[in-house]
């Protein structure tokens, strides 16, 4: 029963992995398209964020406690809102959070993979100096590409992670790290 389970978990990250890369792709292809959904899809969850943080209001035990849960909800959905209003407009400040994404993704990434003895911890490591490598890029190019960029980079990222669980998928000791 344990080896069908190891089996199991080795084909459910082949699987994802090649779901994210798949998913990469679409998004590189279509990278306009996709940066206006992700603009979206970012201002939905502050909505659901700041709705979250509203209900958690009521569980308040002062009013200086409520009172700052109260704003930080309006501050979400206000957010939350306005880019989903105009996606397009906030694609540059999004950008520039995507840059600040990157790099701090790339760096966690990179740490990870010295500091764990992972299989095949080289791809973890190349993955994350790439996802590094594009926080700087992006940086330094914005705000003129913010039209495709967000797409784009995080299509690369999807590529490379589903790419890294591929190669995760296909190690021995993949115990080690579930």
């Amino acid at each position: 029963m344990q080896h069908a389970h190891k089996i199991v978990y080795h084909f459910w990250f082949l699987y994802l992995g090649l779901l994210l890369m798949s998913l990469g792709i679409l998004a590189i292809l279509f990278s306009s398209v996709s940066s206006r959904i992700q603009i979206a899809y970012f201002g939905l969850f502050l909505i659901l964020v700041g709705l979250i943080e509203g209900a958690h209001v009521i569980k308040m035990p002062s009013i200086s406690f409520l009172i700052l849960h109260l704003f930080m909800s309006i501050l979400y959905i206000a957010a939350g809102i306005l880019i989903t209003i105009d996606p397009l407009g906030d694609e540059a400040i999004v950008t520039l959070l995507h840059a600040l994404f990157f790099i701090a993704c790339g760096v966690v990434r990179i740490i990870f993979s010295l500091e764990k003895q992972t299989p095949h911890r080289l791809w973890l490591f190349l993955n994350g100096a790439l996802t590094l490598l594009i926080g700087f890029l992006v940086g330094f190019e914005w705000p003129e590409s913010s039209l495709w960029v967000i797409g784009t980079l995080v299509g690369i990222d999807a590529l490379m992670t589903g790419w890294t669980w591929i190669m995760l998928s296909l190690s021995k000791p993949l115990r080690n790290i579930i």
